[in-house]
């Protein structure tokens, strides 16, 4: 499973933070094989990002917790064959997408 989708998943777990920001968040950044530590997330212009930043909901403890959930998730799907295809996945439904 790629950083990407464990990306997406940890920020689908803070309330107000919808699929839109984060294809707003992942055009700003650069994705590689490491995690994206909460330094990087704290430097976007995202709106919804943000405000979760100013509320004090997501910080670096939240951040890191919010990846192991997903991490684990990930994990346990692997465990049962379960494959998570994230909206960046050309297996993707294209009516979906849009």
């Amino acid at each position: 499973m790629n950083n990407l989708t464990q990306i997406i998943i940890a920020l689908l777990d803070f309330k107000g933070i919808g699929p839109k920001a984060i294809i707003t968040f992942l055009g700003e950044i650069k994705i590689n094989n490491e995690t994206i530590i909460y330094q990087e997330v704290s430097k976007t212009n995202v709106t919804a990002i943000k405000t979760a930043i100013n509320n004090k909901v997501l910080t670096p403890l939240t951040w890191e917790q919010a990846l192991k959930k997903a991490n684990d998730l990930i994990n346990e799907s692997v465990s049962k064959k379960i494959k998570i295809i994230n909206f960046c996945d050309d297996f993707y439904p294209k009516k979906i997408k849009n």
